[in-house]
């Protein structure tokens, strides 16, 4: 009997020390727009953002949903060259092809917020 509560014991013990090196991850899809039946949700999880010697760099995945169903995920690249304004690319368009971040757009203005960077707007145009 002493044996059998001794294995129990230790079994408790080892589920015990299991549960306490899990950690609960938790992924958030942030909701940015909607028109025509479609919302746009960034996938919270998927940031990543840096600072090289040739400028600023920004990656998010977003979530197309249609009559709550997601259609596609698309991955946003955003980048600035020192001196030159915003522009991207994402793995939808033709490689090699980047586009100047128009402003109001609000996939990068919501990233910016969130990494806590800051930009400006010249001529109505352009992200600085």
């Amino acid at each position: 009997m002493n044996r059998i509560m001794m294995q129990l014991i230790s079994y408790c013990f080892i589920f015990l020390m299991f549960l306490s090196f899990t950690t609960t991850v938790k992924a958030t899809d942030i909701w940015i727009s909607s028109s025509e039946n479609t919302s746009l949700y960034i996938m919270d999880d998927t940031i990543s953002y840096g600072i090289s010697p040739h400028g600023k760099w920004i990656t998010v995945s977003v979530k197309i949903v249609k009559h709550n169903r997601v259609v596609e995920t698309v991955t946003w690249n955003f980048s600035k060259y020192t001196t030159d304004m915003w522009r991207y690319y994402t793995n939808t368009m033709r490689a090699h092809h980047t586009t100047v971040v128009i402003p109001r757009h609000k996939i990068f203005e919501y990233m910016m917020h969130r990494i806590g960077w800051t930009y400006t707007i010249r001529d109505n145009l352009w992200y600085y």
